[in-house]
Protein backbone atom coordinates (compact mmCIF):
# COMPACT_ATOMS: atom_id res chain seq x y z
CA UNK A 1 0.00 0.00 0.00
CA UNK A 2 2.62 2.33 0.53
CA UNK A 3 4.27 1.72 -2.77
CA UNK A 4 1.54 2.80 -4.32
CA UNK A 5 0.92 6.17 -2.45
CA UNK A 6 4.46 6.92 -2.93
CA UNK A 7 3.86 5.74 -6.77
CA UNK A 8 0.98 8.40 -7.05
CA UNK A 9 2.29 10.54 -4.99
CA UNK A 10 5.58 10.40 -7.74
CA UNK A 11 2.90 10.43 -10.83
CA UNK A 12 0.95 13.48 -9.37
CA UNK A 13 4.22 15.85 -9.08
CA UNK A 14 5.26 15.32 -12.52
CA UNK A 15 2.03 15.28 -14.35
CA UNK A 16 0.76 18.83 -12.17
CA UNK A 17 2.81 21.51 -14.33
CA UNK A 18 1.08 20.08 -17.75
CA UNK A 19 -2.44 20.67 -15.98
CA UNK A 20 -1.51 23.39 -14.75
CA UNK A 21 -0.56 24.94 -18.18
CA UNK A 22 -3.99 23.70 -19.65
CA UNK A 23 -5.92 25.63 -17.07
CA UNK A 24 -4.53 28.39 -17.67
CA UNK A 25 -5.13 28.13 -21.15
CA UNK A 26 -8.49 27.84 -20.90
CA UNK A 27 -8.69 30.85 -17.91
CA UNK A 28 -10.94 33.32 -18.17
CA UNK A 29 -9.65 36.91 -17.63
CA UNK A 30 -12.51 37.33 -14.93
CA UNK A 31 -10.89 34.21 -12.95
CA UNK A 32 -7.87 35.78 -13.49
CA UNK A 33 -8.92 39.14 -12.09
CA UNK A 34 -9.97 37.18 -8.87
CA UNK A 35 -6.20 36.26 -8.41
CA UNK A 36 -3.56 38.00 -6.15
CA UNK A 37 -0.78 39.10 -8.15
CA UNK A 38 1.40 35.93 -6.75
CA UNK A 39 -1.59 33.97 -8.25
CA UNK A 40 -1.74 36.03 -11.50
CA UNK A 41 2.16 36.04 -12.18
CA UNK A 42 2.23 32.09 -11.39
CA UNK A 43 -0.81 31.57 -13.97
CA UNK A 44 0.59 33.93 -16.35
CA UNK A 45 3.97 31.88 -16.51
CA UNK A 46 2.02 28.79 -16.58
CA UNK A 47 0.32 30.10 -19.79
CA UNK A 48 3.19 31.28 -21.58
CA UNK A 49 4.89 27.98 -20.79
CA UNK A 50 1.46 26.09 -22.74
CA UNK A 51 1.62 29.12 -25.36
CA UNK A 52 5.41 28.35 -25.95
CA UNK A 53 5.12 24.92 -26.26
CA UNK A 54 1.92 25.16 -28.71
CA UNK A 55 3.88 27.65 -30.46
CA UNK A 56 7.14 25.62 -30.82
CA UNK A 57 5.92 23.51 -33.61
CA UNK A 58 3.98 25.86 -35.49
CA UNK A 59 6.30 27.55 -37.82
CA UNK A 60 4.05 30.59 -38.55
CA UNK A 61 3.68 31.06 -34.97
CA UNK A 62 7.33 31.52 -33.72
CA UNK A 63 7.64 33.78 -36.83
CA UNK A 64 4.95 36.11 -35.98
CA UNK A 65 6.25 36.15 -32.39
CA UNK A 66 9.82 37.00 -33.77
CA UNK A 67 8.52 39.48 -36.05
CA UNK A 68 6.16 41.76 -33.46
CA UNK A 69 9.35 41.74 -31.46
CA UNK A 70 6.93 43.67 -28.66
CA UNK A 71 5.83 41.08 -26.58
CA UNK A 72 10.15 40.06 -26.18
CA UNK A 73 11.22 43.53 -25.01
CA UNK A 74 8.14 43.86 -22.15
CA UNK A 75 9.16 43.07 -18.54
CA UNK A 76 7.05 40.47 -16.88
CA UNK A 77 5.45 43.25 -14.60
CA UNK A 78 4.80 45.41 -18.02
CA UNK A 79 3.08 42.34 -19.49
CA UNK A 80 1.38 41.38 -16.52
CA UNK A 81 0.12 45.16 -16.67
CA UNK A 82 -1.47 45.32 -19.52
CA UNK A 83 -2.57 41.97 -19.27
CA UNK A 84 -4.64 43.11 -16.14
CA UNK A 85 -5.46 46.01 -18.01
CA UNK A 86 -7.30 44.17 -20.69
CA UNK A 87 -8.84 42.18 -18.37
CA UNK A 88 -10.32 44.28 -16.93
CA UNK A 89 -11.72 46.00 -19.81
CA UNK A 90 -12.91 42.04 -21.14
CA UNK A 91 -13.56 40.44 -18.29
CA UNK A 92 -15.42 37.53 -20.77
CA UNK A 93 -12.22 37.31 -22.59
CA UNK A 94 -9.51 34.25 -22.42
CA UNK A 95 -6.56 34.77 -20.99
CA UNK A 96 -4.60 33.58 -23.37
CA UNK A 97 -6.51 36.10 -25.72
CA UNK A 98 -5.36 38.59 -23.24
CA UNK A 99 -1.62 37.90 -23.51
CA UNK A 100 -1.35 37.71 -27.05
CA UNK A 101 -3.51 39.71 -28.54
CA UNK A 102 -4.32 39.64 -32.08
CA UNK A 103 -2.46 42.21 -34.14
Amino acid sequence: MNRFLIALALSTAFTAPAFAGSMAKDMACSAFSAMDSDGMMATMKDAKMAGDAMASGDAMASGDAMASGDAMAMSPEDEMAAVVKTCKEHPDMMLMDAMHPKM
